[in-house]
């Protein structure tokens, strides 16, 4: 099939959606915006405890330009689990904390596709309507800032020169190249000042095109950015922030039955984990003993009345996971707790010779304790 058919053919399973969210979400132009930066995290209610661990963190941040921390759950007000609501009341004598959430039509509308980039979507551009700084920072739910000095870090990269568009990673996925200049949305700093005055929510929405005559399937934010004049990269170091990649898409996907993983990559062995840094230690106990007992790596792991497979995790990948969870352990507790100890049992058989903890030298080493 010609990559204009292929699009033709996409553009029409998208159209549904693309009819329904056209208008969801609405904007002004920001006019005299704030000094500082918005923190951004779009949040699930099913993953409060992941939530809730991220604010952890989010509230051990040491970030005087911070004007406010946008929390956005895919719910209504009143449905927001009440240990967030003590958690952000708690937090608000550290940062200044602001919750939003779905109003009835953007829940029906998310829960009747259920993709994990529509949800994001709904959520980014539900919170940027509502900043009022230039600089907002989208912060992935299932990104944890070890480092005090993350967000400022990535508000001074930006600050540099203001570009409208300021990644830590190039975009290179999905048609995308590097000759095209696109930066991935986790912890993407942006102007939405810019944004609001140049475009409609609707237009951060994923979206398809030809570039040189092939397919490019734009992710979030991707086609605007390529309408923007300038995007940047500037990296940051690796131990400032633990991101298991497309965690929550991952989640997502499984509990909607669109994907059990046979024979793909995936970080969902890090999902336990998470929940379990944010109060839930459920998920651990459930998946825990399966990792260490079963050792055939083709066999699914049960978890929340669902299967997942982790086949497609290399041992070098297993090494990094139990990396990142010692990496989290170390810098909150200054030891691995026992309980996590007993769930790394099973990563660490499967890494085997590719294991790093206690091997690497350097700043992003982790050490065996």
């Amino acid at each position: 099939m010609s990559p204009l058919l292929k699009m033709a053919a996409m553009h029409v399973r998208r159209l549904p959606i693309y009819l329904l969210i056209n208008n969801l979400v609405k904007w002004e132009p920001l006019d005299e915006p704030l000094e500082g930066y918005t923190v951004v995290i779009a949040c699930m209610k099913a993953l409060t405890p992941i939530a809730l661990a991220n604010l952890e963190c989010c509230v051990r941040q040491d970030c005087p330009r911070m004007h406010e921390l946008i929390l956005v759950f895919d719910c209504p007000f009143e449905e927001i689990p009440p240990e967030v609501k003590r958690a952000v009341d708690e937090a608000s004598g550290s940062i200044k904390i602001r919750l939003l959430t779905y109003d009835q039509r953007k829940l029906r509308i998310a829960k009747l596709f259920d993709l994990p980039w529509v949800y994001s979507w709904l959520a980014w551009t539900t919170a940027m309507a509502e900043a009022r700084t230039r600089a907002v920072i989208i912060h992935d739910l299932d990104a944890l800032p070890l480092d005090p000095g993350v967000f400022e870090t990535l508000y001074d990269n930006w600050n540099q020169d203001r570009v409208e568009f300021c990644g830590i990673h190039p975009y290179l996925s999905n048609g995308v190249t590097k000759e095209m200049c696109l930066v991935t949305t986790f912890e993407l700093v942006l102007d939405v000042a810019f944004v609001r005055a140049r475009f409609r929510p609707f237009d951060l929405f994923n979206k398809l095109g030809l570039v040189d005559g092939r397919l490019v399937a734009y992710d979030t934010m991707l086609y605007a950015q390529q309408q923007s004049p300038r995007r940047a990269v500037r990296t940051i170091n690796e131990s400032m922030l633990v991101h298991p990649s497309q965690l929550i898409t991952h989640y997502t996907d499984l509990m909607a039955g669109r994907n059990q993983f046979r024979g793909r990559l995936n970080s969902l062995v890090l999902l336990p984990y998470f929940l379990h840094l944010g109060g839930d230690s459920s998920a651990m106990a459930e998946v825990g003993p399966q990792l260490v007992a079963n050792r055939a790596t083709s066999a699914g792991m049960g978890f929340r009345g669902r299967k997942f497979y982790v086949d497609g995790i290399s041992p070098s990948l297993w090494a990094w996971y139990e990396k990142q969870i010692r990496r989290v352990e170390q810098a909150l507790f200054q030891r691995t707790r026992p309980e996590v100890e007993t769930y790394l049992k099973g990563l660490i058989r499967r890494a085997g010779e590719h294991r790093t903890v206690g091997k690497e030298l350097g700043a992003d080493a982790v050490a065996e304790y």
